[in-house]
């Protein structure tokens, strides 16, 4: 199957992963920080990924974390996760 990562998806832009699994996608979450900033901890419905990676400081591990599931494309889930979804994809 086709796989697409979204970096730093929260409550704000939830429905891009919908959106990528009714295309036929799976999708995996990838967070730039190991916890999400504190004005998006709140509840979030993570079921339309097929993983969450968490970025814990070691660009290496995360990029082979990643490379692991074999996405197709990176995506940045909004203007925060620009720069990392630029990393990851390179």
């Amino acid at each position: 199957m086709t796989t697409v990562v979204i970096v730093d998806a929260y409550a704000p832009n939830r429905r891009l992963a919908p959106a990528f699994r009714a295309a036929g996608c799976d999708v995996v979450r990838v967070l730039s920080t190991p916890e999400p900033p504190l004005v998006y901890r709140t509840a979030f419905d993570e079921s339309a990924f097929a993983a969450t990676i968490r970025h814990g400081g070691d660009l290496d591990a995360t990029l082979a974390a990643v490379a692991a599931y074999r996405p197709v494309a990176v995506v940045a889930a909004g203007e925060g996760g620009v720069e990392f979804a630029d990393l990851l994809s390179e």
